[in-house]
């Protein structure tokens, strides 16, 4: 048994990894393909360094959840639900006294998933946008020095730094109350459980190997579910990821770049350019018009 353990854990691994990196290549492969094939106006929303964090730490964080923790969830769910058939197998009485705190467990928990999926959306897009203001500063820095424009670009980053910070510490003090609330209810099970299962062998109901069986059953059970916590909080810092990713992908372009997209190619084209009454502001400040009916 230990051997089969041993071999099927590590095909599921290896076969999750596998499945995840290709999954990564596919994911980079259609943002960068999506991303060259915009319009210039879109790089005004959005600057090169969000782009680039998106492209590198929240696919990262996608392909984690497709991986590895993917096999690893299957692996406490399944355990979680056979531990707790054989459980009712053994009592179904004592087993439903302890499952009395599921309806508890599970409300608290879709609450608390809802909060850290909106909390991780928040700070990847904080640290992007953090990330972006790094990159140019960089990328420009001579300038920068130049103007003596340090200082200000110091206080424009360490804002939005500190804006990742108090997002960060609710998202952890939200894992840390969901991760505290649910061990007390587990523990508190227990000791209903002993308390429950002492009258049953009093009662000649069930012997007190069964109520240690059920009990083992129902401990194993309850710790491979709380180890599967931690993967449903990735999950939903995954779907935070998944979506601007995805926005990105599916995003149709004003102006398309691709050989094979829509448009018209002239074969051979000469002539003259003339402006008339040509109107431009950028996407980012469209209230301040660069041209007006320029002629």
């Amino acid at each position: 048994m230990g051997v089969g353990a041993w071999l099927l854990a590590t095909l599921a691994v290896a076969c999750f990894s596998i499945s995840g990196e290709r999954q990564a290549r596919r994911i980079r492969r259609s943002f960068f393909t999506a991303i060259l094939d915009q319009e210039v106006a879109f790089f005004d929303d959005h600057k090169p360094g969000e782009l680039t964090s998106y492209l590198s730490s929240d696919v990262n964080i996608v392909c984690s959840v497709l991986g590895i923790k993917t096999a690893n969830l299957i692996n406490y769910l399944s355990s979680f639900i056979v531990a707790y058939v054989l459980a009712f197998v053994q009592s179904w009485r004592l087993t439903l006294i302890m499952m009395a705190i599921m309806p508890v467990l599970i409300i608290s928990g879709a609450f608390i998933a809802i909060f850290l999926s909106t909390a991780s959306a928040k700070a990847q897009a904080a640290y992007a946008t953090a990330g972006g203001i790094a990159q140019e500063v960089l990328s420009a820095i001579r300038t920068v020095q130049a103007f003596g424009a340090g200082p200000r670009e110091c206080a424009r980053y360490n804002a939005r730094v500190e804006e990742c910070e108090r997002i960060s510490i609710r998202k952890g003090s939200m894992m840390g109350l969901s991760v505290g609330v649910t061990y007390a209810f587990v523990w508190c099970s227990y000791a209903v459980a002993f308390f429950y299962g002492s009258y049953l062998v009093e009662w000649g109901l069930r012997s007190g190997g069964d109520v240690v069986s059920v009990f083992l059953c129902l401990m194993m059970g309850s710790f491979q579910l709380g180890a599967a916590g931690p993967i449903f909080a990735s999950i939903n810092e995954a779907r935070g990821a998944a979506y601007k990713l995805f926005s990105i992908v599916d995003r149709a372009s004003a102006i398309p770049a691709q050989e094979d997209g829509p448009g018209q190619r002239l074969p051979d084209f000469q002539g003259h350019i003339a402006f008339e009454g040509v109107g431009f502001a950028y996407p980012s400040r469209r209230d301040v018009p660069i041209f007006r009916g320029l002629d």
